[in-house]
């Protein structure tokens, strides 16, 4: 199903997908051989040798963003791209993601548009194999691939490239969203004069995979009673502001039977996906799911995020991050109200006041 929809894919997506201009082998580099092998294809690769007094202006990185998969799937391709290029000081060719997301999420202006630079400039494209390894080593391999290559060229990296840390430059991507994301006129579900607690409790796909036990499920299928734990665990008392809690999924609430018992939730089931997006973002504390969605609104809110541990790539373990292993300890209460106090939600620290949702505004 998945190669019919590549297939069917219009141009200029089909063509990245389909081949390149100047195809390297995806051949997957771990370990010492890397240079040897590397070196050995770059010998015989039709890019050509580097002019070592050119400048880095003219070298480029670009990430395809998966075109079929969600919004945290296809960003998680885009900022690999995006953090490479930063990180060797290469300019970023965005392949804007689908859907509107490059608008929404603020990240039309990342850099020249990678189909632009083909079409009005004819920069060649350098396909890139799909490197292994963990934080520099994933540079370092990337450096000796393309030791020998010339300037003037964009390198695409391999579709599916991943990275171990996508959070290095969460402080730009939300200055980004913050300042050119296209949201203001969406619908806004925050409760003014209340601590605002969105809820991500993600189900659809993973739901399946928990009943048949497929892939890895455990991994990304938390349980109902895990999020109410955690919500029971929010103080009630000592707060600026009494907790609200919204509740973002998919499904009917008869699905949610703990849930659904509370008075002190409000379900948004089957909402907007952009919008849904927009008010994890906003709230004053995301209580995430295993997602590379609930990754993405955590990466650019600026309220308390709260996960559980382990994921398959790295988060910050900054005060605005609660990392939370199972089983959950006695001590959970002490250490959210702890990662509250010092996010400025408790009485008696005013410094933080202007952040917290007023008038239905959040955290922005």
């Amino acid at each position: 199903m998945l190669i019919k929809q590549l297939i069917e894919l219009k141009s200029p997506y089909r063509e990245m997908l389909m081949c390149t201009r100047f195809p390297l082998a995806q051949t997957v580099f771990c370990g010492r051989n890397i240079s040897q092998r590397a070196a050995r294809r770059l010998e015989t690769d039709p890019v050509g040798k580097i002019d070592s007094s050119c400048s880095s202006a003219n070298m480029y990185v670009a990430a395809v963003p998966h075109p079929t998969s969600g919004i945290g799937h296809a960003f998680a391709n885009w900022n690999a791209g995006f953090i490479t290029a930063n990180r060797l000081g290469f300019q970023f060719a965005n392949i804007p993601l689908l859907h509107g997301w490059d608008e929404f999420l603020g990240f039309s202006n990342t850099g020249p548009n990678y189909h632009g630079l083909i079409k009005s400039r004819a920069v060649p494209v350098f396909s890139m194999p799909k490197i292994c390894g963990k934080a520099h080593d994933e540079i370092d391999h990337f450096l000796q691939l393309i030791a020998n290559v010339r300037s003037d060229t964009i390198f695409r990296l391999a579709f599916g490239q991943s990275l171990f840390d996508y959070s290095s430059n969460r402080k730009e991507l939300g200055r980004l969203f913050r300042t050119n994301g296209n949201w203001k006129s969406l619908s806004v579900h925050l409760v003014p004069g209340r601590i605002n607690v969105a809820v991500h409790l993600r189900r659809g796909d993973v739901s399946t995979m928990a009943e048949k036990h497929l892939g890895n499920w455990k991994l990304r299928f938390v349980s109902e009673d895990w999020f109410t734990r955690i919500m029971d665990a929010i103080p009630q008392v000592g707060l600026r502001y009494p907790p609200s809690f919204h509740i973002y999924s998919q499904g009917q609430v008869s699905d949610f039977p703990e849930l659904a018992e509370r008075t002190d939730v409000v379900f948004h089931l089957d909402a907007d996906e952009k919008e849904t997006m927009l008010n994890m973002i906003k709230a004053d504390i995301l209580l995430m799911s295993p997602s590379g969605f609930s990754f993405l609104a955590g990466l650019l809110s600026e309220g308390l995020k709260i996960a559980r541990i382990p994921w398959w790539h790295h988060l910050p373990d900054d005060d605005d991050w609660l990392l939370l292993e199972e089983p959950l300890t006695d001590d959970l209460e002490l250490r959210i109200a702890a990662a509250m106090a010092k996010m400025g939600m408790t009485g008696g620290a005013s410094v933080a006041e202007p952040n917290l949702t007023k008038g239905g505004e959040g955290r922005l």
